[in-house]
């Protein structure tokens, strides 16, 4: 669900960008492109990836707004700039459910 404008029908982020006006909160599409991205290689903090290297992604959505998500199992071919993606959700040991983007194939 992403913040729509009621009277133009657009999609925005991120959300303390809220435009003055009505707003309310829609489905939002489930498939971008890839806008830029980086390997991760070394951990930020502890406990925050399991396996490494990752990629962090900006991924622009097909509605307009962006995003940041990792992308879920990427090999060296499947990070780059324009690539499909789409939502999926990764469950987590802890029961954490997490929102990411898999490569369309």
């Amino acid at each position: 669900m992403l913040p729509r404008d009621a009277e133009t029908g657009e999609f925005f982020l991120p959300i303390h960008a809220i435009r003055p006006g009505p707003f309310d909160w829609s489905p939002a599409p489930r498939e971008g492109e890839i806008v830029s991205f980086s390997w991760v290689h070394l951990q930020p903090s502890e406990g925050y990836a399991t396996e490494l290297p990752y990629v962090l992604a900006t991924i622009g959505l097909d509605a307009g707004p962006q995003l940041m998500a990792n992308i879920l199992n990427p090999g060296p071919e499947d990070a780059w700039i324009g690539r499909r993606v789409r939502l999926v959700f990764e469950d987590r040991a802890d029961g954490a459910v997490v929102a990411q983007f898999a490569p369309i194939t």
